[in-house]
């Protein structure tokens, strides 16, 4: 079981392409394979990769799971004390946010 130290700022999540980018990250981080943690899930790869690349396909308990896995867990907030926080980055992919104008 990989017990390293996790390195992760508060970071809003409001899309599906948010939460692939923050799994995929951590998992990496962590030098977790899908393999590995579809092991740990119970799951085949493909199965892992699927739910990865796209998170609405993924039950609240799947998530959470992985959540666990990757040594985080879920916090809700209020919605307006998160737009100064950090964005996601990963390689070849930035996503930015910005306050809505309504």
């Amino acid at each position: 079981m990989n017990t390293q130290s996790v390195s992760v700022q508060p970071v809003p999540l409001r899309t599906e392409r948010e939460i692939s980018v923050l799994l995929n990250g951590l998992r990496k981080q962590q030098k977790i394979s899908q393999k590995e943690l579809g092991k740990r899930l119970g799951l085949q790869q493909s199965r892992v990769s699927e739910l990865l690349s796209n998170p609405t396909a993924m039950r609240v308990e799947q998530f959470m799971q992985i959540l666990a896995i990757l040594g985080m867990q879920l916090q809700a907030q209020p919605r307006d004390a998160v737009f100064a926080e950090p964005t996601l980055q990963e390689p070849g992919v930035s996503v930015t946010r910005s306050k809505p104008q309504w």
